[in-house]
Parts: C-alpha cells; sequence; structure tokens
C-alpha cells in the first residue's frame, strides 16, 4: 500500500474514500455499465456473444441495486416511484408475445433497466456521473460519424455487423453514405444517440449562460 500510495498520491485517498463510500462506487459502476450497454448493443452482439450482453446489463443492474441497498436512504416519495415501476413490472409479463414463444431477452433487459431505475430512486449523488457516463458514450457516436465521413473506407469494419443482421442501415443509401447511420444499424437510431449530449450540453451551457463551463463540453456541443 505504501509503494502504491509513494507512486501515486491519488491512489490512497481514492481507496479510502471507496472504503467510506463503497455504495456510490458500486452505483458508478453499475450506471456505466448500464449506459454502455445502452449505447451499443449492436456492437456487443456482433463481435461476441449475445450472453455477453446479458451478463453486462445484469451486472450494471446487481451494482445499481446493491449500491442503492447499502446507501440506506429513506424516502416516501421513491417508494412510490418504486411502487409504480414494479406495477409496470408485473403488467409487461400478461400476455407477453414474447414470453409464450420462448423469448426472454427483450424482457430480461427491460426488466432490468426498470429495477435499475426503481433502486436508483432510493440513493442520491449519481445525477450529475449518470449525465457524464450519457454524453460520454453519445459523443463516441458523434466522432464515429464523423471519422465515417471523414475517411469512408473505415466502412469495411462495419461490414461484419451488417452481416449478422442481415441488412443493410437504413437511410444510408445502401451503404454508400454510412455515416448516417454511424455504428448502428438505422440512421434515426444514431441521430437519436447523438441527440443525447446534444440535449444535455446545449441545457447545462443555456443554464449557465456560457459562465464557468469547461472550454471543452463547448466544444464537444460544437461538433
Amino acid at each position: 500500500m505504501d509503494v502504491l500510495q509513494k507512486r501515486s498520491p491519488r491512489i490512497g485517498p481514492a481507496l479510502a474514500q471507496m472504503h467510506q463510500a463503497p455504495e456510490q462506487y458500486l452505483l458508478k459502476t453499475g450506471i456505466l455499465l448500464l449506459v454502455f450497454s445502452a449505447f451499443s448493443y449492436e456492437l456487443i452482439r456482433t463481435f461476441s456473444r449475445n450472453a455477453v450482453y446479458l451478463i453486462l446489463v445484469a451486472l450494471g443492474t446487481g451494482c445499481v441495486c446493491l449500491g442503492a441497498l447499502l446507501s440506506k436512504q429513506k424516502n416516501r416519495h421513491a417508494g412510490r416511484f418504486a411502487a409504480a415501476l414494479l406495477l409496470l413490472a408485473l403488467c409487461s409479463l400478461i400476455r407477453n408475445a414474447d414470453l409464450r414463444n420462448g423469448i426472454y431477452d427483450s424482457e430480461f433487459i427491460f426488466l432490468s433497466y426498470l429495477f435499475a431505475a426503481a433502486a436508483l430512486a432510493f440513493a442520491d449523488h449519481w445525477q450529475s456521473f449518470l449525465r457524464k457516463a450519457i454524453v460520454v458514450c453519445s459523443f463516441v457516436h458523434i466522432l464515429c460519424t464523423l471519422a465515417l465521413f471523414l475517411f469512408p473506407d473505415l466502412t469495411d469494419w462495419l461490414i461484419p455487423m451488417w452481416l449478422k443482421w442481415r441488412l443493410v442501415p437504413t437511410g444510408t443509401n445502401d451503404g454508400t453514405a454510412a455515416y448516417r447511420g454511424g455504428i448502428t444499424t438505422h440512421y434515426s437510431q444514431n441521430a437519436t444517440y447523438i441527440l443525447f449530449a446534444v440535449l444535455i450540453l446545449g441545457s447545462e451551457l443555456l443554464g449557465k449562460r456560457g459562465r464557468n463551463v469547461h472550454p471543452g463540453k463547448w466544444v464537444c456541443f460544437a461538433a
């Protein structure tokens, strides 16, 4: 431990903070896994197995639920919100066509994110990290879109994904304008991912009216 602290003065305080507030590390880890999975599920399923994606979602939900449990916060309104989500979860099981046909992936993913949202209602100090995680994942799609626009030859890297899903991304002129779809299989899906960064950064810049805003956020918003 002493050797690590000598090499990096930040490691000691970080480990101490992890010991004092493990729920925050669990919440942030879970949020990061869930956001990453939501923004890249097609890539995960294409270049690995579907089970990997399901495991990431399950781990993310588990970390969030455990972190919320350790936070031990009491919030009457959070209880009502969680109860409403659990009722929604029960309703989703009624006459579910996928379950009748033996398809469980979609319902599992839906319930996982639903339980994570219910758990987060009982915790605090995670909202800022969630916004940052969404912006980072969204900006990855922005960079990939720009890269495909400037270097069309990179489209060859996406061919395995197209073959996996047996389609050429919608709105890309049969693949000749692949940048519109980015690293997704639909141009509107790519636009939705990009829109998250635009909305979050735009609202922050407008809310602060440009004051006390890191210059990097202006660059990201302009991109």
